[in-house]
């Protein structure tokens, strides 16, 4: 069974429309930034190399903190309990991976035009993800900022779901990872949907080929 502890208020807005982006190569290749706009209303702007699933698992688990503390806008974690809580190593190699995914999610905003859903009505809005981090240089902790509004937005406006991080962490796939994201949403208070492989191909992204 699921542990409880581990179910994370997720906002149903913010599955429909893109985190992070399963394409690493092209992540890589981004170090100038990136602008994706394929879904009207919704705008996403990097201005480094863009999140791919890797940094995804690890907002959700800075988000579980959140939570946990009761939405506290900032926390304080070990880098190996943040290593070894979302199943990656504890080498040099994940230290500076994890350096450089607080660095990716620093530099993303996010902005909508009447699309997003509130539970009452659709707003304009924009926010960033997170404002600021830092390494402790006596404890070695790091200590992360989340964006206020960013925050606000994931306890739900009355529009969110509950997914199990320890689940999500488990989908080994990228494409898989998006897949879990798009159907919790479509599924959300409903039993049947329909979508076109066109329209999919573009809330995953992927090319259409």
């Amino acid at each position: 069974m699921p542990d409880k502890n581990s179910n994370l208020k997720h906002n149903v807005n913010l599955m429909e429309y893109p985190l992070w982006f399963q394409n690493e190569k092209l992540a890589e290749n981004l170090e100038v930034g990136f602008t994706w706009s394929d879904q009207e209303g919704y705008v996403y702007r990097s201005g480094y190399k863009v999140p791919t699933k890797t940094d995804g698992i690890f907002l959700l688990f800075f988000l579980l903190l959140s939570q946990q503390e009761n939405y506290s806008t900032e926390i304080s974690v070990s880098r190996y309990r943040v290593l070894k809580s979302c199943g990656f190593g504890v080498d040099t190699g994940w230290y500076s991976r994890l350096k450089e995914s607080l660095n990716r999610w620093l530099r993303v905003d996010l902005s909508f035009e009447g699309k997003f859903f509130d539970g009452k009505k659709y707003r304009d809005m924009a926010f960033h993800i997170i404002d600021a981090w830092t390494l402790d240089e006596k404890t070695r902790e790091l200590k992360i900022r989340f964006s206020p509004e960013f925050l606000s937005m994931m306890k739900g406006r009355g529009f969110f779901k509950y997914i199990n991080f320890n689940e999500v962490k488990a989908l080994r796939a990228p494409l898989a990872t998006r897949l879990f994201e798009i159907l919790s949403k479509s599924f959300h208070n409903r039993s049947h949907w329909k979508c076109n492989a066109v329209r999919l191909a573009k809330k995953i992204p992927m090319s259409e080929r």
